[in-house]
Parts: C-alpha cells; structure tokens; sequence
C-alpha cells in the first residue's frame, strides 16, 4: 500500500493493513488512525517513506508492524498513540523512528524501539509504560525534549525498565522523573549519556551492562543519579563532569572499570555508603550520614571536600591518595569527622603531595617514601588510632609541619615518630593509656603538649626507645607524666609547664637559645644545662624546683644568664640534692632554697648576687639573714 504518489485527508478515517505481508509507503502523508490486522499472524513493514499518524497506531494481538532503518513513525495523537497487546510485536529497526508529539498528556507503550524521539511542541507530560512490571528499550537514540518545550517524561507512575542500546540525551528545558526501575545502558560497545538541562535530571538507578560484548558509556554532561553499578568489566568515563549521586544505601557499585577522567563524584543521599573506586574528586555532603568503605580499594587521583552539615563514619579500609601531583583533603565540619585511614602514595606520573585544606581528623597515616603530607598553614592534624598510626620517617616519606599541629589521641597503647613538629598534642582519649616515641629526635617549634587534663594515668614516653626532644615549650596537663630518656637530649627554647608529672630517668633538661624561659610546676628534675648567654630562666615565684644532679649554667662575661623568680621580690625555690659547682657567669635573684637544699660553692667565676636570695646560692650573706619566700631554712642574701 503506497501513498508516496499523492496527498491523504484522513480525516476520522482507520486504515486497516489486513495483508499478511506487506509494505505500507507512507509518502510523508497523515493519517488518522492505522490497524495493524492481517487476516492471520502476519507483518507489515513501514518502507521506503516516513508516516505521520495523528490518532492511533494499533497493532493488534499476533501481528508484527516493522520500521525500516531511515524511516520515521511519528505520533501526533495523545492519550496512547500506540497501543500494542501482549501478543502485538513492534519490530523497529535500530536506524528507523518512532516520535512521540502529542501536545497534551501521552502514554509511552512499552516496546523494543530503534530511536525514540520524545519531542512535544507544548508544554506536556508524557508517562513512561501503561502499567508496572514492563519495559522500554531503544536501539538507537532515546530523545527527550526539543530543547525548547518544558515536556516532562515520568518513569514515577509505572516504574519501568528502561534498558538502552545506544544513547541517551536529555534536551534544555526537558524535565524526568524517575521511577523505581532501573536504566541499564548496555550496548556492548560505545554509549553517550547528555543531559544539556540547568538543573540535571535525576535518572534513578542507573547500571553499565554487557551485551555480548563490553559496554564503555562516556558521559557527554553531568550526571545525576541515585544509584550507579558498573557491572564487572563494563566501563563509566567520567570526563570532567559532575556525577552527583543521591541515593542512600550501597549507591555506588563498581565491578568494573570506573574511569574517572576530572570528573567530581559527589554524594548528596540522606545515608549513602561510599563506593570503592577510583575516583578524581570527591565532594561528601548535604546533611546526612555518609559512610566510608570497608572492603575494596577507594583510590583517590584529586580532592576530596567534606562539606559543612555532613556526618562521616569511617570505614575500616584505606583511601588512597595517588594523583602524582598536588591534590588536598578538607573537612568544612566545625566538629571535624573521622576519615578513617589515609595513605599517601606514588602514581605513574609522579610523586603525591597531599595537602590539608582544613584541620583533619583520621585515624592513621601512611605515607610512602618521597611521598608528602603536608599540614599547609595552621590546620590541626588530629590522629585517632593506636598502634603506629603515622608512618612518615626512615624509608617512609615527609610531614610538612607548616605552622599546624599533630594531635595523637589514640586511647590506648601508640608509637609516635619522632618528626619535625610545629606544634605537637599527645593526649591519649582513655585513662591509663601509654603512648611512645620512636628512635631519633622529636623537634617541636612551639609546645609540645602532654595529656588533655582530663584523663588520668597517661603515660608519654621517650625513654623506652631512646627518643630526644628538641621543643621551644612543654605543657603537661594533670594526670599525665612526661618520662625523659636517661641519656638522649632534652632540649627547652622557651616555656616549661608542669600540672602533672615529669620522670627525669636521670638525664639532662637543657634550656637553650635566647628566649626567655618561664618554668612552672614544681619539677624534680636530675640535670639542668643552660649555656646560652644572656638567658633569662625564670622560675616560677613560690613554687620548688629540686635539682637532683647537676646545675650547669654557663653564661659570658657582661653578658651573664639570669636566673630569677617570676614575679620580682618574690622567691622561688630550689632543692639540690647535692652541692653545685657547675655556674658560671650567672646573675641569681629572687631565688630562695628548700629546707635541707645542699649548696652553691661559693667563689664560683662570675656568680652575680641580684638581691632576695637564699643562703644556699651565697654562703657568705650580704645582708640581714631569715626565712624567705617560705623557703624554710632558706636565709636570704642581697639587700
């Protein structure tokens, strides 16, 4: 049947295509509506030409009605346009056409179509499938929206399957709904997904399938989603794309190759579990619970970013930062949350630096030789395991301390490496817990901090592993004891303050380098050195220091070390528990001794009464002698 040769006014006509085989021509012409009735079960062919039908398509029960590849079946008609049975079969090719125009509401039948165009010239909504439990699918192209009409396409009423062969493009101004049913893009072999609207369509669960041969599907757009599974072998390219995943649950599956490209994948779900994958960036947040991976590898090759409201609960395995470049790691949280573990490594391009865009708190870190971690300003590093949670010396890579502080709060038994620290907090989390530095020197430029003040019985050791320390200022909080190494160095630039305890292990607190030293909380310690002329040592007024070996101060001549109370004309005071002989070129003042203290040698080079001192630092008083700064027995010397 032919009508390629002239024009048809359809009018409330039905053309019933009753041959068991035969071609219809459609010559471009309208009809109203068309039945596809052979006598008995039979085929006709739309060929040659295009179609237009403004009511119905109607293949009925056992028939077939095929669409040639090049022609276009194009459904003006609303309501449903085309209306198959159980039986009925629409056999497209993947090159031929149906479109969809209808300009007021449209079901879409559930079919094997070639392309399907979705494309009213109104403003409409066109529903996916007439009832639950079917399918569409398309060989070629599915199409929704002509870039002009805010036609919306609901896949919500019926939740369909919708299983893609080839692309999918989502036109401006088109608006989807998704349903509960999967889309499966499993064309075995190259697919591209668009979507050219503002505010991306949320496509639901989406999968990456077989079909006979690999699918690889490239995002031409950004991505949004409730769900994503890559099915083992399949491949997803990301490009530089957002993929925005909004589901709760397992929302990211990957069995297969996830190829990140630039791409960011960002987790927005009420309380999604973070796939393990490969990713570029990552972006976690909106306001819910987001979980981190327990099993699989989750590598990292760009940033990832916390936002503020976001609630993390750590997985039990590793993120691998490996970009071979500079990538970072933030947490907009003002209560920081716990990342879990963190492993800083090489890629094929290079050497990783990561950086910190915020203060942290994970549970350990690993950094891999010529790897860096780098604190990046005064960001604080809070870690939260035990055992050897940081790994960053020997064959290890570097710590950049910047201007931030390491915080180790493990609540049990912790090695700590001995780095270069700009600011250093060991404060274990649960009573009675002993953390201990590793072999080498500790520097810290600013404080280190010894305990939180609040749990009791902790425990920092440096003696069992022949740890120094090299600090500008200490800090031990009550309930903790800092325990020196007997023979490493212990060296003070600045501020010593004891609120807790202090074990001397019989080696040498050295106070160098030209700051004023404040020492504060009485102390028993063996040795005490200072050698740098010109420093002040400024103990604490009304509190007793005991020295239980050697007092070695060394200043210069004109330019003696002062020792003297903090508060002038009142005395702090000090035990030796045997007689000094070790000062030199030193100024005392306001300096009083402890009941039984042995004494100063008198005669000393360069020993400098200042004036409000005890007998014990001058024999010979120069001046009334009494009790002083309730020092008892202390005398006091100078006027």
């Amino acid at each position: 049947f032919s009508m390629a040769g002239g024009t048809i006014t359809a009018g409330t006509s039905t053309v019933a295509a009753a041959s068991i085989s035969a071609s219809l021509i459609g010559g471009g012409n309208t009809l109203n509506n068309l039945t596809i009735d052979p006598t008995s079960a039979g085929t006709i062919t739309l060929a040659t030409s295009n179609l237009i039908v403004s009511g119905q398509v109607i293949v009925s029960a056992g028939d077939t009605f095929a669409i040639n590849s090049g022609i276009t079946l194009t459904l003006t008609g609303s309501g449903t346009p085309l209306v198959l049975y159980a039986t009925s079969i629409l056999s497209p090719n993947s090159a031929s056409t149906v479109a969809y125009t209808g300009t007021t509401a449209t079901t879409i039948a559930p079919a094997t179509y070639g392309n399907l165009s979705l494309t009213p010239a109104a403003i409409v909504t066109y529903t996916l499938a007439s009832a639950s439990s079917q399918t569409i699918a398309t060989n070629g192209v599915f199409t929704i929206g002509n870039g002009t009409n805010a036609v919306t396409v609901t896949a919500a009423t019926n939740n369909p399957l919708i299983n893609l062969f080839n692309n999918l493009t989502i036109a401006a101004s088109a608006i989807y709904a998704s349903g509960s049913g999967t889309i499966t893009f499993k064309g075995g072999g190259a697919q591209t997904f668009t979507d050219s609207t503002t505010a991306k369509q949320n496509l639901g669960e989406v999968r990456v399938s077989v079909n006979g041969s690999n699918t690889i599907l490239t995002l031409g757009s950004a991505l949004r989603l409730a769900s994503l599974s890559i099915d083992s072998a399949q491949t997803l390219v990301g490009g530089a794309n957002t993929i925005t995943i909004n589901g709760s649950g397992n929302s990211f599956t990957n069995n297969g190759v996830f190829n990140p490209g630039t791409s960011t994948v960002q987790y927005t779900g009420a309380s999604p579990t973070i796939g393990a994958s490969k990713y570029n960036n990552v972006t976690v947040g909106g306001a819910g619970t987001y979980t981190l991976p327990s099993s699989g590898t989750t590598t990292l090759l760009g940033d990832l970013t916390i936002t503020s409201g976001a609630t993390v609960a750590s997985g039990s395995s590793t993120l691998f930062f490996r970009k071979g470049g500079t990538q970072s790691i933030t947490d907009s949280n003002v209560t920081k949350q716990n990342l879990g573990e963190i492993a800083v490594q090489a890629s094929t391009s290079g050497n990783t630096t990561l950086t910190l865009g915020s203060s942290l708190r994970i549970a350990s870190a690993a950094i891999d030789a010529s790897q860096i971690l780098d604190a990046n300003g005064s960001n604080i590093l809070t870690i939260t395991n035990t055992g050897t949670p940081l790994t960053a010396s020997g064959s290890f890579g570097a710590f950049t301390r910047s201007t931030g502080t390491v915080a180790f709060t493990g609540n049990g038994a912790t090695n700590i490496p001995t780095l270069d620290y700009y600011d250093l907090k060991i404060q274990p989390s649960a009573n009675g817990a002993t953390h201990t530095f590793l072999a080498g020197t500790a520097s810290v430029s600013k404080t280190f901090t010894v305990g939180n003040g609040t749990n009791t019985g902790i425990i920092i050791d440096a003696n069992a592993n022949g740890a120094g320390l090299d600090v500008a200022s200490v800090s031990i909080s009550s309930g903790s004891t800092l325990v020196a190494d007997n023979a490493s160095e212990f060296t003070i630039g600045r501020h010593w303050i004891n609120n807790g305890s202090f074990t001397h292990s019989s080696g040498t607190v050295t106070f160098a380098g030209g700051d004023t030293a404040s020492i504060s909380g009485g102390t028993t310690f063996n040795h005490v050195t200072s050698t740098t002329a010109g420093k002040k040592l400024k103990f604490k007024a009304n509190q007793t220091f005991t020295i239980a070996g050697n007092f070695t101060i060394t200043g210069a001549v004109g330019n003696t070390i002062k020792i003297e109370s903090t508060a002038s004309a009142s005395q702090w005071g000090v035990f030796f528990s045997s007689p000094q002989s070790g000062l030199t070129y030193a100024t005392i003042r306001d300096s009083g001794c402890a009941g039984g203290s042995a004494d100063v040698a008198s005669g000393l080079t360069g020993l400098v009464d200042g004036g409000n001192n005890g007998t014990c630092w001058f024999r010979v008083p120069v001046g009334p002698v009494g009790n002083a700064g309730g020092f008892p027995g202390g005398g006091q010397s100078g006027g």
